[in-house]
Order: structure tokens, then sequence, then C-alpha cells
């Protein structure tokens, strides 16, 4: 107690010689890392590859521990589904210092698909002369689909324009990175610790870690980057 007392009167005597500076906190400049210019993501990761996220954290309460990796598996499959990414089996792990999720065989792309978007009625797309109006235009325009691809169904008592607009597949790695704070920020807990610019979490996360394949996932969250 003595040794522990002598040097939290060095440090406070310290902080104060050195004017009390407070210290600040920045938005993680995140760079996108390329691969190699003569190689491709496929050449690099193949086809599917085992993708692994890992939390470190202080320690964690063990009841805290169960309920984060349950959710994490949870929110990560919810988020493969919704993100049209195939995968195989996804395994959770956790300790008291570190949380982790890893899926088996994690495809590369996307898979492409093609959705159905409902426009405007038809009375209010075109005029009475048959000709598109500001509201058909406007429609094709923000999907990016020409005016004579467009086709009428009647949906209840009224009948609506429609386009076939086809998604384009991204990356696997480029779409996690987008997801993967949602992910860990929407994890909740009986009881929370506040701090770095009001993350809430059970307590401190000290780094992060995101791989597919060999290739690194790059994000941020409370204040960390990987």
């Amino acid at each position: 107690r003595s040794l522990a007392r002598q040097c939290s009167q060095l440090w406070l005597k310290t902080r104060e010689e050195i004017g009390y500076p407070l210290g600040t906190y920045q938005e993680a400049n995140l760079v996108y890392p390329h691969v190699s210019e003569k190689l491709s993501r496929k050449e690099v990761l193949g086809q599917a590859q085992t993708f692994v996220l890992e939390i470190g954290t202080e320690e964690l309460p063990p009841h805290d521990v169960v309920e984060a990796t349950e959710q994490l598996e949870k929110s990560l499959v919810q988020i493969l589904g919704k993100r049209r990414l195939s995968h195989g089996k996804v395994h959770t792990y956790g300790t008291p210092r570190r949380l982790a999720v890893v899926v088996e065989n994690l495809c590369l792309k996307q898979m492409e698909e093609e959705v159905e978007l409902r426009g405007p009625p038809v009375a209010k797309a075109f005029d009475q002369e048959g000709k598109p109006t500001k509201a058909a235009e406007g429609f094709c325009r923000k999907n990016n689909v020409p005016v004579d691809s467009l086709y009428k169904k009647i949906d209840g008592k009224t009948e609506y324009i429609y386009a076939r607009v086809k998604e384009s597949a991204r990356y696997a790695d480029e779409v996690l990175s987008e997801d993967l704070p949602t992910i860990i920020s929407g994890i909740s807990f009986p009881k929370s610790m506040r701090w770095n610019s009001n993350i809430v979490f059970s307590r401190p996360v000290r780094w992060i870690m995101a791989l597919h394949g060999d290739l690194v996932v790059p994000f941020s969250f409370a204040g960390i980057s990987r």
C-alpha cells in the first residue's frame, strides 16, 4: 500500500508539472489495404476462405462472455445473409479477455441478385399521351434504368410501374469493413461501461482484428483501428 501511494503521489506531481494535459480523441483514418497491383483478390484468397474476428477487452464477467459470443454469432449470421455472402459453419469462442467468431468458407464476393423495384402508380408515371412524367423519369434516374425497361403490375387495386435492377457483387472484405463496427456496437450487456467518446461495452475494448484468409479487413471501433 505504501508503494502504491508513493506511485500515485509521483503520478499526480508529474501531471501537475506538465499542466494536466488532456488526451485527444481522433477518428481513425482508415486506409484500405490494396492488394498488390500484380495480384488480384482472387489470386490472394483463391475462393472461399476462413473469416476470423477477434475482440480483445479488459477482463469480462463470465456471464458477459457467454452473452457476447451468442450475440456475435447471431448478428454476424444475419449480416452475412442480408449481404448475400455465402458461408459454412460459424463458431464462437470466448475467454475473459477475448471474444472470437470464426466463419468457415466465407465467399470471396457477394452473390449477384436481381430485385424488382416498385415505382409510382401508372396514373402518375405517364401522362394522357402515354409519355413518362417527371415521376417516372425520377424513378428511372434514381435506379439507373432506362424508361423503356419499365413494366406495369397491379398491386391490390392500383397499377404501378416496376423495374428489375441487378445489384452488383462487392468483395466480402469491403462489405464487412462497413458492417463490423455495427455488429460490435450492437452487443448488449446487463451492465455496461461508457468510455472513449461515449462508447458503450461491458469493459473497455483494447484491440480488434479481422482477417479473411490472408487479407486484413480494415475497420474502426472505439477509436481502435485494424
